[in-house]
């Protein structure tokens, strides 16, 4: 009873330090992947939703877990997993700022790109310097882990300094002028002396390590891989065949993997709804916990009409919309809106409509086992991105643009697929567009 009471004690202090933490900076002037990365981590301390392990000695990052065990997933569980409500709010405040001055910088998906890569990079220096320590210094090392996610911001202090080099910077309240290469190793040895954690200066370490690497090693191949592959056949096209700029690449990609879906061409799991089940997808991923199946009905069309009109409505959309802000930018853009809008639709089946006696024909019981958020949901939410004037001026209906408010457009977009295809949850279709239009204020302008 006394541990419980202690657990809801720091949750209450954890919620009340980031809620501080967010006002004082500004909710506004944090930049969407910082938001996301922010609150990801918060949800994760205050076990809104079940978690793969069960506390954080389950989750930390050593030679034991990772190396003997073979559980390479903590090197990503035990970053986003924190020990105590203090322990969470500075890190996050730190990383609010570092994630302010720098995703404003490089752009919100290159940011995202960036965090992973470095969780990534610091884990598996973590367990290398961990495996050192047992070799050359004692074998209790061995057995020696850590949670948290300094080492990724570490990490991003020495990108921060690479982008400012000249700039002057406080280290623990102080002003300090050094080059640039030497506030973090100060700032690194400064904490060290002040709290004497062994193991906080092994994920600090891995961090600095980590941040190095990326801007001696990773970003040059990078860039390398970049200009050959990329580069180098772009202008190759553009000099012998530059009537092949134009083609919409994505969208001929997920119209080609569409037809192939609903034909049975592709037998895999994660795009076969045979593995989860159409009756129960939302709740096998809240209730069950089951999110790798998140993504199974992304191109599951409920039948030869619905196929129809999904690739059509795809080709004529994509055709639009990739000639206007690029292959890359359109395939991250659909794909941060499959994400959201699944996520949406499965938290609104099992939590939110439920409350209610009947929606859409569908009863209170059967509400938590609501079939998924079809395609037709997604491109819904691309057009609730992309209009309102932001690239769209009229609104697209298969082949032709109407002369109508985006809002207007899908209501009755809606109404149609439910006259048509009564078989589609028309609860998806909503959500898919809301969820766009949520997005089309976080995501940033192409």
């Amino acid at each position: 009873m006394h541990k419980k009471q202690q657990r809801v004690r720091e949750v209450y202090g954890a919620f009340k330090l980031l809620l501080f933490a967010l006002l004082r900076v500004g909710i506004n002037a944090i930049p969407p992947a910082t938001f996301l990365a922010v609150f990801v981590q918060a949800c994760i301390y205050l076990r809104l939703f079940s978690l793969p392990w069960f506390n954080a000695e389950d989750a930390c990052i050593g030679v034991s877990g990772v190396l003997f065990k073979g559980e390479w997933q903590r090197i990503f569980y035990g970053a986003i997993e924190h020990g105590d409500s203090l322990h969470l709010y500075y890190n996050m405040v730190s990383f609010i700022w570092k994630g302010i001055n720098i995703e404003e910088k490089v752009g919100t998906v290159q940011f995202a790109w960036i965090i992973f890569l470095l969780t990534m990079l610091t884990g598996v220096l973590i367990v290398c310097l961990y495996y050192l320590l047992a070799i050359c210094v004692d074998p209790i090392f061995y057995h020696h882990c850590g949670i948290g996610f300094s080492g990724v911001i570490f990490a991003l202090k020495v990108l921060d300094n690479v982008v400012y080099p000249t700039q002057s910077r406080n280290v623990l309240g102080f002003p300090v002028t050094l080059p640039s290469g030497y506030i973090v190793w100060l700032e690194l040895f400064l904490i060290q002396i002040m709290t004497g954690n062994n193991c906080g200066f092994v994920g600090h370490l891995g961090g600095v390590l980590a941040g190095f690497l990326y801007i001696g090693v990773i970003t040059p191949i990078f860039n390398a891989l970049w200009q050959v592959f990329i580069e180098a056949p772009k202008s190759a096209v553009r000099y012998l065949c530059p009537c092949l700029l134009p083609v919409p690449y994505g969208t001929i990609l997920l119209s080609a993997a569409s037809l192939a879906t609903n034909s049975d061409f592709l037998s895999s799991s994660e795009m076969n709804l045979k593995a989860v089940g159409r009756s129960s997808w939302s709740s096998c991923l809240i209730g069950d916990g089951q999110w790798r199946h998140l993504l199974a009905p992304v191109l599951q069309c409920s039948g030869r009409l619905h196929l129809a009109y999904t690739v059509a409505t795809l080709l004529s959309l994509g055709y639009r919309l990739e000639r206007k802000v690029g292959t890359v930018r359109f395939l991250v853009d659909a794909a941060t809106l499959v994400i959201v809008t699944n996520v949406a639709y499965s938290l609104t089946t099992h939590n939110l409509l439920p409350q209610f006696d009947q929606i859409a024909g569908v009863s209170t019981a059967q509400m938590r086992h609501a079939s998924f958020a079809t395609p037709t949901a997604i491109l819904l939410a691309l057009k609730a991105l992309y209009g309102g004037g932001r690239w769209l001026r009229k609104y697209p209906l298969l082949f032709l643009t109407v002369p109508m408010p985006s809002f207007v457009g899908a209501i009755l977009e809606i109404g149609l697929l439910q006259f048509v295809l009564p078989d589609l949850s028309t609860v998806g279709h909503t959500v898919g567009f809301l969820a766009g239009l949520m997005m089309s204020y976080v995501l940033p302008q192409p």
